[in-house]
């Protein structure tokens, strides 16, 4: 059976081979990802027999394991996935794959045809935007965003400056700043304990997870910051984003910063999902993403 292991820095030279191979778009499948939402989902992995499995859970919703991710793209899937869904059964679980792509579906319906039901998850669908769009804001649909970021440039007298984030410089006096915007935060709102860790994690192992990351100080004092990394393909995804509100136009001048200075030769830029939340959902609409990439969760189908 399964043993299942967290999800640690260490551990990228076993896992980072399989998602390669796969080179899935979601946000959620880079191992930058995996890692530091380790702790805030119980993500944990083992492999057997040339394949990867990932379980994660949320608080107390059922356990989900990701369609397994063998070593060659879909060989030995039907093997995996009977391992799969001989771990539910151990621990009294009903079968549920999450964060399904489009390339796992097929390989599971080869494997075993009619055996799952796939159903779409909207509220998980990455936003995918033209690395382009968010540099140049070019066009009406963007003259909101640029006259934030002219508002913010204009009173702070260019006082200000972006900053590729190193730990030894940045790190304390991000975990300052993020401390105070949490401060002004409800403490119980869903999510927020678990992207607290996953904030942690990236401000103090950024190196080791290959992430990438920028910083805006303000009058000298660190005001915002953000992460992201390169994947597979042409894409890269950002990760945590978070500045103080109370200064206009800085969410977007960082955002634009980030991609001009960090991932201006990469096609894509994939800024994950809203989870649902209405506030989140007009907020990345209304940076006019380019295309959504489908999550879809998958359930053995119920025969009479």
């Amino acid at each position: 059976m399964l043993d299942l292991k967290p999800v640690t820095p260490s551990a990228r030279p076993q896992i980072q081979p399989f998602l390669d191979e796969w080179a899935i778009e979601h946000s959620d499948s880079s191992f930058g990802s995996l890692c530091i939402w380790q702790e805030g989902y119980d993500i944990r992995y083992d492999i057997v027999d040339d394949a990867l499995f990932l379980h994660s859970r949320d608080g107390d919703k059922p356990p989900i394991l990701r369609p397994p991710f063998t070593l060659k793209k879909g060989v030995g899937m039907a093997k995996a996935l009977v391992l799969a869904e001989a771990h539910f059964a151990e621990i009294g679980a009903n079968v549920l794959y999450g964060s399904v792509a489009q390339a796992h579906m097929e390989a599971m319906e080869a494997a075993f045809p009619g055996k799952y039901v796939f159903e779409p998850k909207r509220d998980f669908f990455d936003y995918v935007y033209n690395s382009t769009d968010l540099i140049l804001l070019s066009g009406g649909k963007y003259h909101a965003k640029r006259n934030h970021i002219s508002a913010f440039r204009s009173a702070n007298a260019d006082e200000f400056a972006y900053e590729r984030y190193d730990k030894a410089a940045h790190c304390k006096e991000c975990m300052e700043m993020y401390e105070l915007w949490l401060s002004g935060k409800d403490k119980t709102s869903p999510g927020l304990e678990q992207e607290r860790l996953a904030v942690i994690q990236a401000l103090i192992n950024a190196d080791e997870l290959g992430l990438v990351g920028g910083v805006i100080r303000v009058f000298g004092k660190v005001e915002a910051f953000t992460f992201g990394e390169r994947i597979a393909g042409d894409m890269a995804i950002i990760h945590v984003e978070k500045a103080n509100g109370d200064i206009r136009g800085l969410y977007p001048f960082i955002n634009q910063q980030f991609v001009e200075n960090e991932f201006y030769d990469v096609r894509w830029i994939n800024r994950e999902e809203d989870m649902g939340e209405p506030g989140l959902r007009k907020a990345k609409e209304s940076y006019r993403p380019a295309r959504m990439v489908e999550k879809m969760a998958a359930k053995l189908v119920v025969r009479n």
